[in-house]
């Protein structure tokens, strides 16, 4: 979620995070460090949320202000470039790599990659986690 709200906030003129700026480590109970792409497993198994209110509450509230960025973004901007392309390494496996192999980065490719495609990944994993316990989809 934290990931959804930098990409807001860098890339769809967001301005700041709201993890930040809000002061959501604090309310939501944070213990440990908010878990990155290429975070060791066993350092994100000892990530602890003190409140799981105030988490869902803040994912309401990137919810919210990712889906008013994208409204308000003229749609000339989801053609520019992003940002510079990163080393091949870092990109291995991504959905971002994916999307574009090779050549400029634009806004609509973060939005396809870090909005979308990561957001589907997570309903087709709570989709089967529901599913190995009996339980209907949610799509």
């Amino acid at each position: 979620m934290v990931g959804e709200d930098r990409n807001a906030a860098r890339h769809l003129a967001a301005e700041v995070l709201l993890w930040d700026s809000e002061g959501w480590p604090k309310r939501v109970g944070l213990v440990g460090d908010v878990p990155v792409r290429g975070t060791p497993m066993a350092d994100a198994e000892r990530i602890r949320l003190g409140d799981v209110g105030a988490w869902r509450a803040y994912h309401t509230a990137v919810f919210a202000r990712t889906e008013r960025a994208l409204a308000a973004l003229p749609l000339d901007r989801f053609a520019q470039k992003a940002m510079d392309r990163p080393p091949a390494d870092k990109l291995k496996g991504s959905f971002l790599a994916l999307i574009v192999p090779e050549g400029e980065i634009r806004v609509s490719d973060i939005c396809e990659a870090y909005l979308f495609q990561h957001a589907v990944r997570h309903l087709g994993e709570l989709e089967h986690a529901r599913a190995l316990v009996g339980l209907g989809g949610l799509s």
